[in-house]
């Protein structure tokens, strides 16, 4: 059972605007994934272009229905049959959790009351040990932020993974659940985006964009970019060069509710 200043001009290739003032595409959102916290998820499967051994990130935008119990935004590097995997992030009740490596390590959102009804932007970075001077140190570049404010600053609580602890080949990725189907969101998600890099706090400020999603295409280290725009189907498209498109399980639905 599991437990409960980088500016755009510079990470960015050209804005939505600028795109669409140049014949191509302007940026728009349409459209959000609503799951019934029974059994539905999107499932993308075993992730192209992303280092298991490396520094990572994910960022998504997810409005609760309810603030019941434990419930899936993200899982990476999982079975989803019984397995934590090696990094989660999930609403608990009504806090914030990110585990790393089977629930060795986590940082929560403590101090955040997670209200029904209300659209939350949450990052969560990584940073391997490797590449940092010791395990406090990766532990404090390892960060979780909501709506652009970094949580439970320092070191986190646990063990932090030892070099080679993490592993990803052939596991799954799963957007809005996490260890099985059983724990899987009753809201809806949005715009999840997943980086080879651990984003800076700038960076973090920058998607957040007080609170309204904008184009993140251009972004350095993308690995996998899920908006969601098909509007209908159970295929959704990666929108990062690395083709990991995903699939709507069970009832999830595309919805026209997004962060605005």
């Amino acid at each position: 059972m599991p437990r409960l200043g980088l500016g755009l001009g510079s990470s960015l290739v050209e804005s939505g605007s600028q795109r669409g003032g140049r014949g191509g595409p302007a940026f728009s959102n349409n459209y959000s994934v609503a799951l019934d916290g029974t059994q539905d998820y999107v499932e993308i499967g075993d992730l192209s272009g992303l280092e298991s051994d490396g520094d990572l990130s994910f960022s998504l935008w997810a409005r609760p229905t309810s603030v019941t119990g434990a419930q899936g935004l993200i899982n990476v590097y999982t079975t989803f049959s019984g397995s934590v995997g090696e990094f989660y992030v999930s609403f608990s009740t009504t806090t914030v959790q990110y585990w790393i490596n089977g629930e060795a390590w986590k940082k929560l959102g403590t101090g955040l009351t997670v209200a029904v009804d209300t659209w939350y932007h949450i990052v969560a970075t990584y940073k391997d040990i490797d590449n940092a001077a010791d395990a406090t140190a990766a532990g404090t570049a390892t960060r979780l932020y909501i709506n652009g404010t970094e949580y439970d600053a320092g070191a986190g609580t646990g063990t932090f993974p030892a070099s080679g602890a993490i592993s990803g080949s052939g596991l799954k990725t799963i957007i809005g659940g996490y260890y099985s189907s059983g724990y899987t969101l009753n809201g809806l998600i949005d715009e999840v985006s997943i980086f080879n890099k651990v984003l800076s706090s700038g960076d973090v400020s920058d998607i957040y964009n007080s609170g309204t999603p904008t184009d993140i295409s251009g972004m350095d280290g993308l690995t996998g970019y899920w908006r969601f725009e098909e509007g209908a189907g159970s295929s959704v498209a990666d929108s990062s060069d690395n083709s990991n498109a995903g699939t709507l399980i069970n009832d999830s639905a595309f919805s026209s509710t997004v962060p605005s």
